[in-house]
């Protein structure tokens, strides 16, 4: 998404009836109040087919939001480690729970998937994997 608009710029969008309306005063406008592109469509009002708004435009503004919320939850976590060393802790992972564990464990001798024992018990399946390693257990018998 590398020409994906950046937090803070303006996107437009522009709509004409028919072939022969023009939109460049519609587009003009819209980038004089700083559109960075205008999105157009020449559709009658009552179509919902709107290849502009429900296509380009809406890629554009979902990745938009995307990047933000992922700046936000970046930022939320340095803050949170930030905090903990105020603290004087030193921010880790919750530790594992060893009864999850050994849960997990008997799941996958029992037959199930690391996959799908992860899934039932809200655990990673990295972690599953990991631990299934870690105990050797063979689950091709």
């Amino acid at each position: 998404m590398e020409d994906a608009a950046a937090v803070g710029d303006v996107l437009g969008y522009a709509r004409v009836s028919t072939r022969d309306q023009k939109s460049p005063a519609q587009t003009m406008r819209r980038e004089e109040a700083g559109a960075i592109k205008v999105f157009t469509d020449v559709r009658s009002g009552k179509s919902m087919d709107r290849p502009g708004l429900a296509g380009e435009l809406i890629f554009h503004v979902f990745g938009a939001i995307a990047h933000f919320e992922r700046r936000l939850i970046v930022e939320c976590t340095k803050d949170g480690i930030a905090a903990e060393r105020e603290r004087g802790e030193r921010p880790t992972r919750r530790p594992l729970d060893p009864d999850m564990v050994q849960a997990a464990l008997k799941l996958v001798e029992a037959g199930l998937s690391p996959t799908k024992v992860a899934s039932q018990l809200g655990l990673g399946w990295s972690t599953v994997y990991r631990e299934v390693a870690a105990a050797n257990i063979n689950r091709n018998a």
